[in-house]
């Protein structure tokens, strides 16, 4: 049996691709530098320990991240770059739907990436404390939420497109 028939390909009309790009976004909204958004909602409020939960979290976070780029960094980079080729060859050039669908839905991820890690490379130095940590919390969810906004703008137009150019229609 081949394996293209067994999965469905068609992304651009599956609902399971569009509630996968829903999940994909508001989970990177969400967690911001691994710390969950409404944590650190609860302790610019409440303050005390809930504050100094986003903190230890936050160090965490920040540790892991600085140790994911030092040992793997080149070869994360690398691989990367190595996929998206991939499937931006694949998608656009080969005009394949499901490789389009993954490079539009990958490719605005290593925008989130690059905040992510600029941000915790500033934050490793000095971590801020009450309300300056919120802004800068604030400032990298409304960046990741901006990347998000345009790209299921972008990802919705194209497949639109997609789906009525090179689509077959019943009619036809």
């Amino acid at each position: 049996m081949d394996l293209f028939r067994l999965i469905e390909t068609n992304s651009f009309s599956s609902i399971w691709f569009w509630i996968l790009i829903t999940v994909a976004w508001s989970s990177a909204s969400h967690w911001i530098l691994g710390v969950p958004s409404d944590l650190v909602h609860r302790a610019r409020n409440e303050g005390g320990e809930v504050q100094e939960r986003v903190h230890q979290l936050l160090r965490i976070n920040i540790a892991r991240i600085k140790n994911i780029q030092k040992t793997a960094g080149l070869a994360m980079s690398t691989l990367v770059s190595f996929f998206l080729t991939g499937c931006l060859l694949l998608g656009f050039y080969y005009r394949i739907e499901f490789f389009q669908a993954v490079f539009l839905l990958t490719f605005p991820m290593v925008f989130v990436g690059w905040f992510s890690v600029r941000a915790a490379r500033k934050l490793d130095a000095n971590i801020p404390e009450g309300e300056e940590l919120y802004k800068v919390f604030r400032r990298l969810r409304l960046t990741i939420q901006f990347i998000g906004l345009f790209s299921i703008s972008v990802t919705s137009v194209w497949g639109m497109l997609y789906v009525i150019t090179v689509s077959s229609f019943p009619w036809t």
